[in-house]
């Protein structure tokens, strides 16, 4: 299993590989365009056959949920409602970061951005939505899940979504019971784009990280 693995729209228009973290020792990548994504069904088996993982461990939101666009939205209404204009470049760079990097770029690149304040008006913009209006999925989920766990391939979530919505929103879409495990940043000691969620999601399926393969959607992890 080797980092040529590392395929999706972002490699095809000359994207790094992502910096932070050693891709080899953690078995393949299978990257992904938030806002391009497509046939994940397809992509997702082809490899799958190809590098014959033990474990196939998934980013959420933007890969398996299709909530980067509220993600986007609501960070967006937020630091407005605050009296600041975010940029959408920003609001994509901080996907998936750990919250202290993201609380440093943002409060060096915005006089005045008060984080924890923002991000709550953010994450009280995103629970309102949900509970009116719902998630959605990212097409073809549940049938590559289901392809996988026919398989017997071990699956698993890795996430920076915080534990009590990660399992909320997954069991409000019907797929919880199709992981094996389901690992949040918050259960290690630092966030991505640091590889330690993938590493302890690799530990908790019981597999070694060279065994297992990596589907994301950024290119920060």
């Amino acid at each position: 299993m080797t980092p040529e693995a590392y395929i999706g729209d972002m490699h095809d228009r000359g994207a790094n590989t992502p910096t932070d973290i050693e891709i080899a020792t953690i078995g393949p990548w299978l990257a992904l365009d938030t806002f391009r994504y497509h046939d994940i069904v397809r992509r997702t088996s082809r490899y799958v056959d190809r590098m014959k993982p033990a474990a196939v461990i998934f980013d959420m939101d933007g890969t398996l949920i299709d909530s980067e666009k509220l993600n986007l939205r609501f960070w967006r209404q937020a630091a407005k409602m605050h009296g600041i204009d975010m940029m959408d470049e920003d609001i994509l760079y901080i996907r998936s970061l750990d919250s202290k990097i993201s609380r440093s770029f943002l409060e060096s690149k915005y006089p005045g951005f008060r984080f924890d304040d923002i991000r709550e008006t953010r994450r009280e913009l995103m629970r309102v939505h949900v509970e009116t209006e719902g998630l959605e999925l990212k097409p073809g989920v549940i049938e590559m899940l289901t392809f996988l766990k026919g398989n017997g391939i071990r699956t698993a979530v890795a996430t920076a979504t915080q534990p009590v919505r990660a399992n909320a929103y997954l069991e409000m879409l019907g797929i919880k019971h199709l992981f094996d495990e389901i690992v949040c940043t918050a259960m290690v000691p630092v966030g991505k784009p640091k590889p330690d969620v993938y590493l302890h999601a690799c530990e908790c399926v019981g597999c070694e990280p060279s065994e297992c393969m990596a589907v994301e959607d950024s290119p920060t992890v």
